[in-house]
């Protein structure tokens, strides 16, 4: 499972950068503007309350975040979301060829089911996981592809009649 934290490190830097306090009466703008030394920016969708995040470096790489339930999945390939699984929370960070993308999803299916399925897609992808730790109505699968720079890690529990999991794919990032 503390496989998982660094590859959200990156993801949640960007959150914490957009999400600074802001005096009364300042323009959301400069204030971006003068914490990140360049012009970033930070969307909340009203009507679905889909986040989106944009920011250059002084180098000029571009970091754009976006995050939602409805936000289309899009995965590292081979990876892709479980068969009729009900997406509760998606996020995606892309910088530059690289994509690391947070998948929180429920399914009927049983743990064993999910984790086989995600257990053979990271074969598909040459990754054999080295992180395969079984609990009480939970397991934890984890492992890379150096090579390909692909990253994964899966954690599914029973909870009643679901399984939930946390998914996160990470590709040259």
């Amino acid at each position: 499972m503390a496989c998982r934290f660094p590859l959200l490190l990156p993801l949640c830097a960007l959150a914490l950068v957009a999400c600074g306090s802001q005096e009364p009466g300042e323009d959301p703008a400069a204030t971006q503007q003068s914490r990140l030394g360049q012009p970033a920016r930070y969307d909340i969708d009203p009507a679905t309350g889909a986040v989106s995040a944009e920011h250059t470096d002084a180098q000029g790489t571009t970091t754009r975040l976006a995050a939602g339930e409805r936000l289309p999945v899009a995965l590292p390939e081979p990876f892709t979301a479980f068969p009729d699984a009900e997406i509760v929370h998606n996020t995606r960070v892309e910088q530059g060829d690289g994509r690391l993308v947070y998948l929180d999803f429920a399914t009927g299916a049983p743990v064993d089911a999910v984790t086989d399925f995600y257990r053979g897609q990271a074969r598909k992808a040459g990754i054999v996981p080295h992180i395969d730790i079984e609990g009480q109505d939970n397991r934890t699968l984890g492992g890379e592809n150096r090579a390909l720079q692909l990253r994964f890690s899966l954690t599914a529990r029973r909870d009643g009649p679901l399984t939930k999991a946390q998914l996160v794919v990470g590709k040259a990032f």
